[in-house]
């Protein structure tokens, strides 16, 4: 088993192998090479999540944003409760970021408002990935890069676990 699925089943973050997805193999290809690089990473969902992440990117700071949790802070750890329909909400971290996961409510409309609200907050380079894309949605949730010039799809895994990964690029596409 890779390292990031052993780290969801250690919290029970529901993206692994052991909760039947099938997300964290695919991530930990993804991003096993960035361990090391990434400062912050900010993941809208739930705290099991913030956990994982912050055993897999020793170096890196986790911001969660939880819609159903108050703020707290911990060893390289803060959560944020923030309304993902909700922009302004959104835009007050004074942030940027390396890696952003949205796993929030899952519903293409709080999705979109979600990246637009933080595109602006990704860093060059970075990535943005929307998790839990029903599988008929894909192809639309990638044309979310119709909405910036500095935005490209990375990766569209529409099999099982359908997910979209944008990254911003340094240059217009």
């Amino acid at each position: 088993m890779d390292e990031l699925s052993i780290l969801d089943q250690k919290y029970g973050a529901g993206k692994g192998p052991s909760s039947n997805h099938m997300f964290t193999p695919i991530y930990n290809d993804l991003l096993k090479d960035h361990k090391e690089d990434f400062e912050t990473i900010l993941e809208i969902g739930k705290k099991p999540g913030l956990y994982m992440w912050r055993d897999y990117f020793p170096k890196s700071t986790i911001y969660g944003f939880l819609d159903e949790e108050e703020n707290f802070e911990e060893d390289r750890i803060i959560g944020l409760k923030v309304n993902q329909m909700k922009p302004l909400e959104i835009k007050r971290l004074d942030k940027t970021f390396d890696l952003i996961i949205d796993d929030g409510c899952h519903q293409p409309i709080p999705q979109l408002i979600s990246f637009v609200s933080l595109w602006e907050k990704l860093k060059p380079n970075g990535l943005y990935i929307v998790e839990d894309v029903f599988p008929g949605n894909a192809q639309g949730i990638a044309a979310f890069s119709d909405c910036f010039d500095d935005c490209k799809v990375h990766h569209i895994h529409a099999l099982t676990d359908c997910f979209v990964c944008f990254q911003k690029t340094l240059e217009p596409c």
